[in-house]
């Protein structure tokens, strides 16, 4: 725990106060002159530095120019089919974007301040340190992701496909946009560290994209020393809080990048080793050794797997390789995204999400499918049941690994063995499946070991899918600061597949992303796997705070030779409660009710049906709710809530089996 103090003291208190001080009092800014006297042994004009700092720094990131070959843009066609590419660049070409859920039109240049959702446009000129924590009923999170500038993947793709000289145009346009309404440190762009880290990896992408040592080095000279500030902000920055969490890791990866991008400059070795010790420590810290994310949420999980993974690429592609820890703690992160991905390569709902990428190839692909990065990891690591469940090559895999990687993706064997059930012992995930039915259960704590932060209270909830479709799913995360009554609700206990008791939350909510106090402590009180069955018994004690102290057991039997799911809900103790079970429907899942009881879920594009059977309860009502399947989107949909009232102990049963 000192050392963590320690760490606050040094980066977030002292150096990031000295900085904004520096930078309110005596901004410091190169000329070009001063800026070349950084590198070692570099010339002293424009185009003489560029043809310098493009030779130095030309194998320095996943790809390069290099690469421009044509069975490299042959995969990629595979990938990405070019008409629809094109069609995605000549949308930004015109102004169109698409973010979070929603398409906008910029016709009168971009504006990177608006949330056009409620149009309210943050303050540009306010300086970093003194910007509010957040604006409610706006959504900061529209001009973060526009500021990340995802979007040089697509013009970056075009250009390389079709040649068109337009797609490099554009991307300058906006840089240089960008950079005139976006002076360094003020404004919302300039936050926090992590959206500076992570709008740094596009723009280096950018760089290995659009530069060429014929062009005018005007810009490019100018970008560099905008990347360069990037660097420098982000090392007086640092995300340091008692839990850090996914924030501070975006810090390092992208202070990593610009490291080896500007390997030639004074502060480049400060950079990168600040970054890796940083990441040799937080992977074990913010990690549980199962390979859980402790902020017990799958997105977020995946958010951080992809950018470590990308550090550890890009740190052997710069022969500056991560410990074997690191490297044994990341495989086990992927593992756990093996294991918890539905056999459709998406992922289960569980905690926060926020469509948050370190790189986004294809702007209009599915955010919760999750595949794409088991290509890359199987490569990384050598694992034929990570390409099993990739299924194909990808993009992903493509960028960072090359041609080189699509050889050794195509040498891995694919004959895998079928995974089985399995449970995450330190962060109580748990996965039961068979071959056409996948159950992920959350029996661990709330997140951030008490503080909660992008996990929900959601103990004990589930997602259940079955042959090819989800039928019972968790209901997302529709905002963030937008509107703190849509925060709470879709991180609340009743937005998820479990038990609330006389209509109070499993953890009291203490701001957007933290909670008063877990008092839920979880425990594992029965695991069983066999090739027949499946039996996970937990208990969690959120409700022993009461007056009138309650336990909660859950039972989930899995029938394997049958496909018959069992849920037994036990609660026990002291005094008159009202217990209320919640199960939400897909959206695309029809519910009907059969006979008192017993209801039919029916999948019509699968053509799958499966019986839900309720035993137990009072009352049962099917209700409206919401689902949020992506950050800003939302679909409607049914939930089952069954309800009882009861005096010391009660118990709800749930059988789910395939329609005969």
């Amino acid at each position: 725990m000192f050392s963590v103090y320690r760490n606050i003291f040094i980066h977030y208190i002292l150096r990031r106060n000295w900085f904004a001080l520096k930078e309110r009092l005596a901004p410091q800014r190169y000329a070009d002159k001063d800026f070349f006297k950084l590198f070692a042994n570099a010339p002293d004009t424009p185009e003489a530095f560029l043809a310098y700092f493009m030779r130095s720094t030309r194998y320095s990131f996943f790809f390069s120019s290099a690469n421009r070959k044509e069975f490299f843009l042959q995969l990629l066609w595979r990938l990405h089919p070019q008409t629809e590419l094109v069609m995605q660049a000549e949308k930004i070409m015109r102004g169109k974007i698409s973010l979070l859920g929603t398409e906008h039109h910029f016709t009168d240049g971009w504006d990177w301040h608006l949330d056009w959702k409620s149009m309210h446009r943050f303050d540009a000129k306010q300086f970093y340190t003194r910007l509010p924590k957040a604006v409610h009923q706006a959504d900061v999170k529209l001009p973060w992701e526009l500021s990340r500038f995802n979007l040089v993947w697509t013009l970056g793709k075009a250009y390389w496909t079709t040649n068109r000289t337009a797609y490099k145009e554009r991307f300058i346009e906006l840089v240089k946009d960008w950079q005139s309404n976006n002076p360094f440190c003020y404004g919302i762009n300039w936050a926090n560290a992590m959206e500076v880290a992570l709008r740094t990896a596009n723009w280096i992408a950018g760089f290995y994209f659009f530069s060429d040592e014929q062009d005018d080095p005007t810009f490019w000279i100018e970008f560099l020393k905008l990347l360069f500030q990037h660097g420098t902000y982000i090392e007086h920055n640092l995300e340091y809080t008692r839990r850090s969490g996914n924030h501070l890791i975006a810090d390092a990866v992208g202070l990593l990048m610009l490291g080896f991008f500007f390997k030639q400059s004074v502060p480049a070795q400060k950079w990168i080793a600040l970054a890796k010790k940083i990441l040799e420590e937080e992977i074990l810290r913010q990690t549980y050794s199962d390979g859980m994310d402790y902020e017990m949420s799958l997105a977020y999980h995946c958010f951080v797997s992809e950018m470590l993974l990308s550090a550890l690429i890009l740190a052997h592609i710069n022969k500056s390789p991560f410990s074997e820890a690191f490297k044994a703690r990341l495989e086990k992160m992927f593992e756990l995204v093996l294991y918890c991905l539905k056999p459709d390569g998406k992922l289960p709902l569980i905690g926060d999400s926020d469509d948050g990428k370190l790189f986004w190839f294809n702007s209009e692909s599915d955010y919760n499918t999750r595949s794409d990065l088991l290509a890359t990891a199987s490569i990384v690591f050598n694992r034929s049941d990570f390409k099993a469940a990739a299924q194909q090559f990808s993009e992903h895999a493509l960028w960072h690994l090359g041609i080189e990687g699509w050889e050794n993706f195509q040498r891995l064997p694919s004959n895998a063995p079928p995974l089985e059930s399995k449970l995450f012992e330190q962060s109580q995930l748990a996965v039961l499946r068979t071959k056409n039915m996948h159950l992920v259960i959350d029996a661990g704590e709330l997140g951030k070991r008490g503080w909660g932060g992008h996990g929900h209270n959601d103990t004990f909830s589930f997602e259940l899918f079955f042959n090819g479709a989800t039928f019972i799913t968790d209901s997302g995360t529709y905002c963030y600061t937008a509107d703190r009554t849509l925060r709470n609700r879709f991180r609340s206990t009743r937005a998820h597949n479990t038990v609330m008791i006389d209509g109070i939350e499993l953890a009291e909510f203490a701001g957007d992303f933290k909670i008063k106090k877990d008092n839920t402590q979880p425990k594992i009180i029965k695991w069983e796997s066999s090739p027949e069955r499946d039996e996970l018994v937990v208990e969690h004690y959120a409700y022993t705070v009461l007056k009138n102290p309650i336990t909660h057991r859950r039972s989930i039997v899995l029938e394997k030779t049958t496909d018959e799911c069992i849920i037994t809900d036990a609660l026990f103790g002291k005094g008159q409660h009202v217990a209320e079970l919640y199960l939400h429907v897909a959206p695309d899942v029809r519910i009907t009710e059969q006979t008192n009881g017993k209801y039919m879920l029916e999948h019509s594009e699968t053509q799958t049906c499966l019986t839900l059977c309720l035993q137990g309860a009072d009352r049962l009502v099917l209700e409206p709710c919401e689902i949020a399947p992506r950050y800003g989107v939302l679909e409607r949909s049914l939930r089952l809530r069954a309800e009882k009232e009861f005096a010391n102990e009660m118990q709800i049963q749930v059988r789910i089996s395939k329609e005969n």
